[in-house]
């Protein structure tokens, strides 16, 4: 009888004890430090998009984590992606107070330290607008006179020096020989001496290619047919550009007062006639995939 009672209140005791660490557990559980608003917290992540018109599948455009910067191969980058920037740290922010996309302080709340997460985040909670009006066309074929006229002040601003007679020079922009043959008034004539059947590299950022110089024509000016030759995906100077043709010196203003600040150019398409250059932001209109991990959560 006395064994039997010894027996049951070691029984009594386990149960005790366990009951104790069951509820311990659950309340700490309850206790568990999550993401709430107002919080600040680090993480660290890896954002990927995808453009169809360029790329074959998904590609990194930012990370925190220097090894995956390194890694080209596991994690193929945009064009965009900035290799200059300083990783290592994770990324720091206040929950809901606009210091992120709409999409990051909407998922971070409920989370705990050390947790991992997928979010794919849609344009309405990434970055807008897409403008349609930064994406323009570039004439696959150019045509530049052989007799070139140029104002003073704007040599000297392309050319870094003042014009002098029989000076030879390298076009500020088709990368060919030149020289200057008189100065008139305000005015410098250029005699442009390209090559035909010679590829130049250009201030677009492609090469092109002399197809033909007819010296006769525009009046005796003459006439230099050009086809340039860019890369499906590579970026494109948006200031030459923008210096080169009068009517696109919108797409400065646009992307500061839209997008931020100024990016260069995309090439994401080629026809038989036309260039498509996207001077859009990359990762604006665009869904985006981040892969998170909570590092630390400061309580406001």
């Amino acid at each position: 009888m006395q064994r039997w009672l010894v027996y049951m209140s070691a029984l009594l005791i386990v149960l005790a004890v366990a009951y104790g660490a069951y509820k311990y557990a659950n309340e700490a559980k309850g206790r568990e430090v999550v993401v709430e608003i107002g919080d600040t917290v680090y993480v660290n992540y890896t954002g990927w998009l995808y453009d169809y018109r360029i790329y074959e599948s998904a590609r990194v455009f930012d990370t925190t984590y220097p090894d995956v910067v390194k890694d080209n191969k596991t994690y193929p980058k945009t064009v965009s992606f900035d290799f200059e920037r300083r990783r290592g740290e994770p990324f720091k922010f206040k929950v809901g107070e606009g210091e992120v996309i709409k999409g990051w302080d909407k998922r971070i709340i409920g989370m705990k330290v050390g947790e991992k997460a997928r979010w794919v985040i849609p344009p309405s909670e990434a970055y807008e607008p897409y403008l349609n009006e930064l994406v323009v066309n570039i004439s696959v074929y150019e045509h530049w006179q052989v007799i070139e006229k140029m104002e003073k002040y704007y040599f000297e601003s392309k050319y870094g020096c003042d014009a002098e007679e029989g000076m030879h020079i390298t076009h500020y922009f088709w990368g060919w020989n030149a020289t200057v043959l008189g100065i008139e008034n305000n005015d410098v004539l250029i005699q442009n001496v390209p090559e035909v059947g010679k590829e130049y590299m250009t201030k677009y950022g492609w090469k092109c290619v002399v197809l033909s110089i007819n010296q006769s024509a525009n009046g005796g000016d003459g006439d230099i047919l050009i086809e340039n030759n860019p890369v499906l995906g590579q970026k494109v100077s948006t200031r030459d550009v923008t210096n080169h043709f009068d009517n696109l010196k919108y797409i400065i203003d646009k992307q500061r007062k839209y997008q931020g600040g100024m990016v260069d150019g995309i090439v994401v398409g080629i026809s038989d006639e036309n260039i498509t250059v996207d001077f859009n932001n990359e990762v604006y209109g665009k869904t985006l995939i981040f892969d998170v991990v909570v590092v630390n959560i400061e309580k406001s």
